[in-house]
């Protein structure tokens, strides 16, 4: 991450009142919603959809991201859902601009961990995702979703196809839990033309401490 970084990303969210649907990651959902709520952190939350699905649920977020104006918001939607005379989920998510690279979780921390579609190059990602597994406390979960290597010529626009990952680009990062679970999905979405749905895949690391 770098200031072009920054201010790429804050382009991209000025061009849109809304770039992403506001709903929380399927898998996220899928992976987390029997799990007993409590410290969660969100690399990447963007708009804070996911952050604020967790709050809801009763967890305690921080959610980072590069850009100023996700952040601004994901903290706008958080006071829309806070109820006139409580803290509502403006005291249970919190939203922070950082830059990956030089932000550095506090070790053993967090209860779950989540990063979705978070591509950096090699060097980047092993800094950054190594720091994140370092950051789950014991018995936490690390919840890892990536776009898959196959994606780059399914017709739906991706990062670089050297950002894109496989299974075994996510693995390493689990080292040391004791339940590791790693998975490619198949999801369908719409393509360029919205009258036929496109195959894209989902590469997904489930890791409990």
């Amino acid at each position: 991450m770098t200031d072009d970084a920054r201010a790429r990303w804050n382009e991209r969210y000025l061009a849109r009142p809304r770039v992403w649907s506001g709903a929380p990651n399927p898998v996220l959902v899928a992976e987390t919603v029997a799990l007993a709520p409590g410290r969660a952190l969100d690399i990447g939350c963007g708009e804070g959809a996911d952050a604020l699905w967790l709050a809801e649920r009763g967890w305690q977020v921080l959610g980072i991201d590069v850009s100023d104006v996700a952040i601004d918001r994901a903290r706008d939607e958080a006071r829309s859902r806070t109820e006139p005379g409580g803290p509502g989920l403006t005291g249970s998510a919190e939203f922070r601009r950082a830059d990956l690279r030089d932000w550095l979780p506090e070790s053993r921390t967090f209860d779950l961990v989540i990063a979705f579609f978070v591509h950096l190059p090699v060097d980047e990602r092993d800094l950054v995702f190594t720091r994140l597994a370092a950051a789950v406390a014991p018995a936490g979960t690390l919840l890892l979703v990536g776009h898959a290597v196959s994606d780059a010529t399914s017709g739906v626009g991706r990062p670089s196809a050297h950002l894109l990952v496989d299974e075994s680009d996510l693995l390493p990062y689990a080292a040391g839990f004791s339940s590791v679970h790693s998975s490619t999905r198949a999801r369908e979405v719409d393509g360029p033309s919205e009258t036929e749905p496109l195959t894209v895949h989902d590469v997904v690391l489930v890791a409990r401490r």
